[in-house]
């Protein structure tokens, strides 16, 4: 991953938690992503998961969330999960979280390492 990419990526994780969504971004901009982590965010349509199911996707988000209720990221992750030669997502449920980053998720590491350890196909 070059240093623009790593960037975007961290980018586009950190609006994710705002209101912008990762997955959304990644669509409007074909190729510029190697991954995308979205947290509570706004998911696409399912018919987007052929778009996205060549890149990989963490989605994370809590049952509790009214704001952006949790349904449409489980029908996004099904989607994905039914494209031909599966998909690189994953998906994590939070029980009980509201619209937010999981404060575990913050400061951890576990998902900016495996954010960056994300490669473009050669």
């Amino acid at each position: 991953m070059t240093l623009r990419g790593a960037v975007l990526a961290l980018v586009t994780a950190l609006l994710a938690a705002t209101s912008a969504s990762a997955t959304q971004a990644a669509l409007k901009n074909t190729g510029m992503f190697v991954a995308a982590a979205a947290f509570s965010g706004i998911a696409p349509e399912r018919a987007a998961a052929a778009q996205l199911k060549d890149l990989p996707l963490l989605l994370v988000h809590g049952n509790a969330d009214t704001e952006n209720p949790i349904e449409a990221d489980r029908a996004m992750f099904a989607a994905l999960q039914r494209q031909p030669g599966g998909a690189k997502a994953r998906f994590i449920e939070y029980q009980g979280m509201e619209h937010m980053v999981p404060p575990d998720m913050l400061l951890s590491p576990v998902w900016r390492d495996w954010l960056f350890a994300q490669h473009k196909a050669r």
